[in-house]
């Protein structure tokens, strides 16, 4: 569950990832020119900021649409399976259904579409258990929302 609890400064876990999201945005890579097919990603977060700062940060600059959004991992696989993104960036923990019970069942029945999942603390076993689910990538929110934009970008480059 994410920390309320306020620092010396007065901010929560929440607001200094909020903070860090919204301000990387505005270091994101423009998009190329020429003909560019629009990609569509879902972000599942059970707080609504963070879904709309995630938003914010992977729209800026690309010819991405985040066009599906999830209030929990449940909530989240039966949007995926209607929808098809291109990616899907879910985070950790959520109710109803964690991120990592939703991404076991998002690679189940969607085995090519990549996943991110995000956590706003990362750790070797966190990385161990999202592989064995088949993630294709673990981001931290504290750390670097950079992160998230280069792995989308990755994943979602047409070969």
């Amino acid at each position: 569950m994410l920390s309320h609890t306020r620092n010396s400064v007065g901010l929560t876990a929440i607001d200094r990832a909020l903070y860090q999201m919204q301000s990387i945005a505005s270091f994101a890579p423009a998009g190329h020119a020429g003909v560019v097919m629009t990609k569509r990603i879902m972000v599942a977060d059970d707080n609504p900021s963070i879904r709309r700062a995630l938003r914010n940060i992977l729209e800026f600059g690309h010819d991405w649409k985040v066009d599906v959004e999830a209030m929990n991992g449940r909530e989240a696989v039966e949007k995926a399976k209607q929808l098809h993104p291109d990616l899907i960036v879910l985070d950790v923990s959520m109710p109803l259904m964690s991120g990592l019970e939703a991404a076991r069942e998002l690679r189940r029945i969607m085995p090519a579409t990549p996943v991110i999942l995000c956590s706003l603390h990362t750790n070797e076993i966190l990385q161990r258990q999202a592989s064995a689910v088949g993630v294709t990538a673990v981001v931290s929110k504290m750390q670097n929302m950079q992160m998230l934009v280069r792995k989308a970008t990755e994943l979602l480059q047409v070969p």
